[in-house]
């Protein structure tokens, strides 16, 4: 809920950057709620009501990975939603079934930097058809 929160107090701001923007950006936004917060056992209707009314991302994607090749890569320093394994699992899950429902695209996270780059690159070419 406190992310939630956050976005609204931060709505102006989000209005202005989406109306001023050709292209934005924003990590952990609205459905990392959803997925986190399905994790934990909260309801998606619910989860959907808190954020109702902020700016809808015209695209979302999921970097996707194993949870044992994320520990590979950062194995130190993860944050309170990085370091449980089986709440990851949990996520990771959430994640996949919330594309599924919502459309999301998911992107293999598991290849170089370069060539998740360009996969990322392909998804935003391919559903702005630019």
């Amino acid at each position: 809920m406190l992310y939630s929160l956050n976005r609204w107090e931060n709505r102006e701001l989000i209005s202005k950057l989406v109306s001023n923007s050709d292209l934005l950006v924003a990590d952990r936004y609205t459905p990392s709620n959803l997925a986190y917060g399905l994790s934990r056992g909260l309801s998606l209707s619910w989860l959907q009501g808190l954020d109702r009314g902020l700016p809808i991302a015209d695209l979302v994607i999921v970097l996707d990975m194993p949870i044992a090749s994320s520990f590979k890569r950062k194995s130190k320093d993860r944050d309170v939603h990085e370091s449980n394994k089986e709440f990851l699992m949990r996520v990771r899950r959430s994640y996949k079934s919330l594309s599924a429902k919502l459309g999301w695209k998911i992107v293999n996270a598991t290849g170089t930097s370069g060539e998740v780059h360009s996969a990322i690159w392909k998804t935003i070419l391919q559903r702005f058809n630019l």
